[in-house]
């Protein structure tokens, strides 16, 4: 929709281009992202092809793992939260939270800094298995990154 079309339909002058999100033909409110959203949807695949193929060339093939879990300790309704390992919050004096886990996969830089490349995020649900998760993962990145002669070939055998 172009701004002309709004604009045709509001019966006096226009004052400023945001008061036309008020008109009716816009139909928009305040929830309007998580609707595109709800309607929407990311291509996982797609995503993680275009992290690799953008990640720093120059740096090192040195990866890491990261589980971080969004505490919904009051969430008591939510889809799929789960209960996992937290070592700054406690619940009922166990390292115990309430809510979803989320597991990175981020390069690395010899720098001496904090910036990493963030590569692969992948949900942990209480029903999945986490180190076969893990592993999973892992292949998956490895199966996505560019075969060069200057980096060995990485090849991962697991048992579990």
């Amino acid at each position: 929709m172009s701004f002309a079309t709004p604009a045709l339909c509001v019966p006096a002058p226009v004052g400023s281009v945001p008061s036309l999100s008020l008109e009716p033909v816009f139909r928009r409110s305040h929830g309007s992202l998580y609707k595109a959203l709800a309607k929407g949807r990311i291509d996982d695949d797609r995503l993680r092809k275009l992290l690799v193929a953008n990640r720093p060339p120059h740096w090192p093939m040195v990866f890491a793992v990261d589980a971080s879990t969004w505490d919904r300790c009051d969430a008591e309704c939510s889809p799929e939260r789960g209960f996992y390992y937290s070592a700054s919050k406690h619940s009922a004096g166990q390292p115990i939270v309430a809510g979803w886990s989320y597991q990175w996969i981020c390069q690395l830089d010899w720098a001496s800094d904090s910036w990493t490349a963030p590569l692969d995020t992948q949900r942990i649900t209480p029903f999945m298995d986490a180190t076969t998760a893990s592993i999973d993962q892992v292949r998956r990145l490895v199966s996505l990154l560019p075969t060069d002669r200057r980096h060995p070939v990485v090849r991962l055998r697991c048992r579990l």
